[in-house]
């Protein structure tokens, strides 16, 4: 079954556990993050983190599933529309309205019809 991981769905978990171990991450400025092994039965995954101000590095062992997916590629899931964006245009709308109403209780007001 295809596992997610960074926004591309690879054919099972070694794949996506590969994709991870070859992408080492810099957290903020502070340390790299970087994935070393994975296991398959119990989903862990240990990380190599290695600070940035000269400290020596540590490994983590995390439980680290990976989310399915229906098909095999990448996961297209912005729309380009941000929220804020949408809640300005829904209320820009209820002006509308609101205005349209306004003038029409104006004329009726006015003529009575």
């Amino acid at each position: 079954m295809p596992s997610l991981y960074a926004q591309y769905c690879y054919s099972d978990t070694t794949e996506a556990s590969n994709a991870e171990i070859s992408s080492p991450a810099v957290v903020g400025s502070t340390v790299i993050v970087s994935a070393k092994s994975y296991d398959n039965v119990t989903f862990n995954m240990t990380y190599q983190v290695t600070p940035l101000n000269g400290s020596a590095p540590y490994l983590l062992l995390n439980s680290r599933p990976y989310i399915s997916c229906p098909s095999v590629g990448p996961v297209i899931t912005n729309s380009g529309v941000s929220l804020a964006d949408s809640i300005m245009v829904s209320w820009l709308v209820v002006l509308v309205w609101a205005v349209a109403y306004y003038f029409k209780s104006l004329r009726t007001g006015v003529r009575g019809y």
